[in-house]
């Protein structure tokens, strides 16, 4: 997988589901073009994390008090 395609799936999972990391994907995505090992050994790290917490999130729920 390409450094760009992997940074597209990633922006795409935080927008919907992972605002928790908002900020490393927003550095990590500057570098695109400007490409070095240490970029691509975030993105895994990230990659790692989100597999490791998958079943971690947030849940809404309806105000049993109708507040």
């Amino acid at each position: 997988m390409s450094y760009a395609t992997a940074v597209g799936s990633l922006m795409y999972a935080i927008v919907c589901t992972r605002s928790d990391l908002s900020q490393a994907m927003s550095m990590v995505s500057r570098y695109v073009y400007d490409l070095e090992k240490r970029h691509r050994e975030v993105v895994k790290w990230i990659q790692q994390y989100i597999k490791s917490t998958v079943d971690v999130g947030l849940v809404f729920g309806i105000d049993t008090n109708g507040k």
